[in-house]
């Protein structure tokens, strides 16, 4: 019993560290680089494809790290890691 809450305290910590790493970036970004330079018409597309294929990376990325670290091997996705791959990207 005491391995499963050692896992489960592992698997918050990284869910928390997703959050924070997200939440930190939107700040940053939307304070500097956004506001001075905002993503124009002929660009949306390539930025979204961008967005989204950083949401899809990050979410397999940081959910299969998470379960390794949590003692569970396999494939895994994580809601977290895609808000952070979709930021990051």
């Amino acid at each position: 019993m005491e391995s499963a809450a050692n896992h489960l305290i592992i698997h918050s910590a990284f869910d928390a560290l997703a959050w924070l790493v997200a939440a930190t970036t939107l700040i940053m970004l939307r304070r500097t680089w956004f506001a001075d330079n905002p993503v124009g018409q002929e660009l949306r597309f390539g930025y979204l494809a961008a967005v989204l294929f950083g949401a899809g990376i990050g979410a397999w990325v940081f959910g299969t790290l998470n379960g390794w670290a949590s003692g569970h091997l396999g494939l895994a996705r994580s809601v977290e890691g895609a808000l952070a791959g979709a930021i990051l990207s």
